[in-house]
């Protein structure tokens, strides 16, 4: 059986690749293949592929001939918006400017974090076709408990990075 594969995009951002490789360890987890990377290099590696197989995940829009270039590659084109979160004013706004004119469409896929992004997402996108789900939020995921190991380490080199000029001096 072949696996599902998904290919995930980054900005070279840690808060991104983070959450990304959560997401990575469950789908790893359910047998399918991950490629994480920046935008251009997942766009060479789905050139050089003969077959049209796979979902392509990203944190938002892209122009229309953009989209369809992948789209000759991979079944599901997909939209992971973390920029989209619990401190945003104006969900509805913001959800529209995240996606390019034209392009809904192409979308499979539309996952949304709570309540109000679904919300504003079903009413902005009535009209496409497409799938709007509610998910939880990639980025505050890490922070539940069983996830603290991930960050532990980062935590760790930020104190020793921000506290190493410092003399400690203990209290009585």
């Amino acid at each position: 059986m072949n696996k599902i594969t998904i290919y995930l995009l980054i900005e070279v951002k840690v808060k991104e690749l983070n959450s990304h490789l959560l997401l990575s360890k469950f789908a790893s987890q359910l047998g399918m293949r991950i490629y994480i990377g920046s935008k251009d290099a997942i766009k060479r590696l789905l050139k050089r592929k003969n077959n049209k197989a796979g979902a392509f995940i990203f944190k938002g829009g892209m122009e229309v001939p953009e989209i369809l270039e992948i789209k000759e590659k991979i079944q599901k084109f997909i939209i992971l918006d973390q920029e989209i979160s619990p401190a945003t004013t104006d969900y509805k706004k913001d959800i529209r400017c995240r996606v390019w004119p034209g392009s809904e469409k192409y979308i499979d896929s539309y996952y949304s974090i709570g309540q109000l992004a679904y919300e504003a997402g079903v009413d902005v996108f009535k009209n496409m076709n497409l799938n709007i789900i509610k998910t939880g939020w990639p980025r505050i995921d890490l922070l539940r408990g069983e996830f603290s190991i991930l960050c532990k380490t980062k935590i760790e080199e930020i104190k020793k990075q921000v506290f190493k000029d410092c003399v400690m001096i203990e209290s009585r």
